[in-house]
């Protein structure tokens, strides 16, 4: 919500204006209509009570609803707190008419969620997350870290959409080397690289490197190097 900031306000508010000075009128903006009408329906429909075209009172309505829902959870709080007090062993604090009601308002006041709508959302399950279909649930932190993964030396992370990397080392012999993935990629592979390995300059050599065809479990790598000579390499796929 805002005040009016449209061409000729005075001080923020409107102006008739005056012929005689003459002084324009305040323009009335759309971005101003657009906001008092987006505060008063965001109101009507957090009541739950809906918008009706030509009904002169559905925001006196979603007011009585929210006050009347009000009463309902203040109520059932009171029920408690009154349990509580006396020391009640019992684990029901409200009747079945109470928890109805008060089921009632956090169904019509509390929607599910959606792009473009705040409301409830359930979490989804680590499969859930995994399967990457679902459109109503929340993903958390936790379900995300839940994707299958190695992360060692020679390891791999699934990603979601079912995105695979991979990545290792391994020993280059007379020039050529063949490489079982830690796990096999679903249907491709869609890029590797690879390079020499080295704990210092002194020990840096340069070599050419080439990848042979590769299946969803294996990939070869040759390079223009006869002695044994260790390599890291990297690969995406699906």
């Amino acid at each position: 919500m805002h005040r009016t900031d449209a061409a000729n306000h005075v001080s923020n508010k409107f102006d008739d204006g005056d012929p005689g000075v003459p002084r324009l009128a305040t323009i009335v903006g759309a971005a101003w209509l657009n906001d008092v009408q987006e505060n008063i329906i965001e109101v009507i429909e957090e009541a739950g009570t809906g918008l009706t075209k030509g009904e002169g009172t559905d925001l006196y309505n979603a007011i009585l609803q929210i006050i009347a829902d009000a009463q309902i959870v203040y109520e059932a709080l009171g029920a408690v707190s009154a349990h509580e007090a006396l020391g009640d062993p019992h684990s029901q604090y409200l009747t079945a008419a109470e928890a109805n009601a008060l089921y009632s308002v956090l169904a019509h006041t509390h929607s599910n969620a959606t792009t473009s709508v705040k409301g409830l959302a359930e979490l989804a399950t680590n499969a859930e997350t995994q399967a990457g279909t679902d459109t109503v649930r929340s993903v958390t932190p936790a379900s995300l870290a839940s994707f299958a993964k190695s992360h060692a030396t020679s390891g791999y992370q699934k990603l979601p959409g079912g995105l695979i990397l991979q990545w290792g080392q391994t020993s280059l012999s007379s020039g050529v080397a063949t490489i079982t993935f830690p796990i096999a990629f679903a249907s491709a592979v869609y890029s590797a690289v690879t390079g020499d390995y080295a704990t210092s300059i002194a020990g840096t050599r340069y070599h050419g490197f080439n990848f042979g065809t590769a299946s969803t479990t294996q990939i070869t790598i040759y390079g223009n190097i006869s002695e044994g000579e260790t390599v890291r390499w990297f690969a995406v796929g699906k």
